[in-house]
């Protein structure tokens, strides 16, 4: 993460920057910030509080990162109704992840998430009953399995 940004940042875009991990607390200074791209970077684990202060994130870019579905679940599907609750649009395109059975349902807890974006990830051509679940999507992106 760069030193000296400003807290008071809406946006804030990390993309291409070969961030290999989201510690704990990385982003909790920058509570106002509504967009967070981290798109293309080398990600392949978030810990469970890394984005603990987002409270007004409304759309989060993880696309063409390493992490897995295990470590999405148990970082930003468990977290995103207590910690991210002004969520809404998710994307997560060319990861390379399998879906599994109800991998989304801790979403549901999160009323404003409105679009998921998981196209581009060829493991995804059989979506598993119940993975959308409580889910109130006006977008879904699956496209190019």
């Amino acid at each position: 993460m760069p030193e000296g940004l400003p807290s008071s940042l809406r946006i804030l875009d990390l993309a291409s920057n070969l961030i290999p991990a989201v510690p704990n607390n990385t982003f909790k200074k920058f509570e106002n910030l509504t967009m967070l791209v981290l798109t293309d970077n080398h990600i392949s684990f978030i810990d469970k509080l890394g984005f603990n202060g987002l409270g007004n994130l409304v759309q989060l870019q993880l696309t063409a990162n390493r992490i897995s579905i295990q470590d999405l679940e148990d970082s930003i599907f468990k977290i995103a109704p207590k910690f991210l609750p002004s969520l809404k649009k998710l994307l997560l395109s060319r990861m390379n992840f399998t879906l599994r059975q109800n991998s989304l349902k801790e979403l549901s807890g999160n009323l404003h998430l409105d679009r998921i974006d998981v196209s581009n990830n060829l493991e995804i051509c059989q979506i598993p009953d119940n993975t959308f679940s409580g889910l109130v999507l006006k977008t879904l992106d699956i496209g190019f399995c």
